[in-house]
């Protein structure tokens, strides 16, 4: 999950022994087959060598998604720079443009622009049954019960009615 000071932490990032290979890749399994999507990578990862990625770096992209990717989320925005041992993969919930960079600086302009687009939302669910409030970034969905209100809609209908029979019982003696 990517927080806002891990896109801080990538645009002060520079590195100057080596290059960082930036990649982005859409993976929507809804849309792509599993061999479009090693297709597209296969052509990302030619690109990245043609503009000087290192050996190293190119490897480290191959090794995540062969042992590490979980196949969650709709894009995958990866940074390495081996030579100074460096690497940052996040799987993203709203797809990117299949892109590949390599500078002395990740390429953070795609994340910048779904943090801005997508950064931070909240829902707020209340109703007789239930509350809870949900925190919705480009990377998580996250829900929690509410810390407000009442406990439970049954409870308070039996709260309810034992007030309206102990009222009913004071009417009645007050009558008699």
């Amino acid at each position: 999950m990517m927080q806002e000071q891990d896109l801080h932490e990538l645009a002060e990032f520079v590195s100057e022994g080596g290059s960082v290979l930036s990649l982005y890749l859409h993976i929507d399994p809804q849309r792509r087959s599993a061999d479009e999507t090693k297709l597209s990578l296969r052509r990302l990862l030619a690109q990245a060598t043609e503009q000087g990625a290192s050996p190293a770096d190119v490897e480290r992209v191959e090794r995540f998604f062969e042992h590490e990717y979980d196949r969650q989320g709709r894009a995958v925005a990866l940074f390495s720079c081996q030579a100074r041992k460096t690497w940052r993969g996040y799987t993203l919930l709203v797809p990117v443009q299949n892109t590949c960079y390599v500078g002395s600086r990740p390429y953070i302009t795609p994340l910048s622009d779904l943090w801005d687009n997508y950064g931070r939302m909240g829902v707020i669910l209340v109703d007789r049954a239930a509350r809870a409030s949900s925190s919705i970034t480009s990377a998580h969905w996250r829900t929690r019960s509410a810390l407000w209100g009442r406990k439970s809609s049954t409870t308070n209908r039996a709260a309810g009615r034992r007030r309206s029979s102990s009222a009913t019982r004071i009417r009645r003696r007050g009558i008699t």
